[in-house]
């Protein structure tokens, strides 16, 4: 058997926008030494929302084709959380071989904080703009 080996969570778009600007912020080592830095990505998401535009993407995954247009980001799992406790891809099982791709597309910059909420509970992947695909490559 081959092993093979993967990242927990794979972040393209807005979420790794957020990421990248948290890292960034001058506000980091204050929020860190109040130990409130779970603020940072707060504050991150808030000004990343006002900024980021989503883009078109195609995937092709196990040899099929899938076209999103305004995609605010991709997460590409193999563990049910990332991102400080969000259940990003509920079913995601890091022992049985198989990628979580999770799409959101075709939001207001609105309806993406509410989306935010959802997240942490998994209930996300119910709404209509969310698309979570499991795949073997």
């Amino acid at each position: 058997m081959t092993s093979s080996y993967f990242v927990n969570n794979l972040g393209v778009g807005f979420d790794a926008e957020v990421a990248k600007m948290a890292s960034e912020l001058s506000w980091k080592k204050i929020l860190n030494g109040l130990n409130i830095q779970s603020l940072t990505y707060v504050i991150a998401l808030i000004k990343s929302i006002f900024t980021y535009s989503p883009s078109s993407i195609t995937l092709t995954v196990d040899e099929e084709i899938h076209e999103f247009t305004n995609v605010w980001f991709v997460a590409v799992s193999n563990h049910p959380y990332y991102g400080g406790g969000m259940k990003i891809a509920p079913t995601a099982n890091p022992t049985d071989g198989k990628l979580t791709i999770t799409t959101v597309h075709n939001l207001s910059r609105m309806k993406l904080l509410l989306l935010f909420v959802t997240v942490f509970f998994g209930k996300h992947i119910g709404l209509r703009k969310v698309k979570c695909v499991v795949v073997k490559k």
